[in-house]
């Protein structure tokens, strides 16, 4: 069987805490951009904490980081209303597909991770392609 999935994480980076902008409202219009930007078969899914996951059944790499990068952009152009209240928020993206940088779930969020965490690392607003010797630093699963 021949299937290509890629896996990438989304991390908000959230405003001050002394923001009164509720998050819950911040984390669906963040979801629903994702999903009117990937297809019907893709899975979108929040991770827990500030970050989504996206599979992308079948795709192929130039438009993994095409959705990707459209992802990113229109997040991070995107402002966030309510009750008068405007936000915009960073993103970090990273990129890990199967089986090329993993043969299970868990190496495949693993490389993803360390690539998300290598595009905050940069700033953010970005999109980062998992290579080999990446670290992951931040979490443990």
């Amino acid at each position: 069987v021949r299937h290509l999935s890629a896996v990438f994480f989304l991390m908000i980076r959230r405003p001050p805490r002394s923001t009164l902008f509720p998050y819950t409202t911040l984390f669906r219009s963040t979801a629903q951009i994702i999903k009117n930007n990937v297809r019907t078969i893709d899975i979108v899914g929040r991770y827990g904490g500030e970050e989504f996951v996206v599979i992308l059944i079948n795709a192929v790499a130039e438009d993994i980081l095409k959705t990707a990068e459209r992802i990113c952009k229109r997040i991070a152009s995107h402002r966030f209303e309510m009750d008068g209240q405007k936000l915009s928020i960073r993103i970090s993206i990273g990129v890990a597909s199967f089986p090329t940088d993993g043969n299970s779930e868990t190496d495949l969020l693993h490389a993803s991770d360390a690539a998300m965490y290598a595009t905050k690392g940069k700033g953010g607003n970005g999109v980062t392609v998992y290579q080999p010797g990446m670290q992951l630093k931040y979490h443990s699963f």
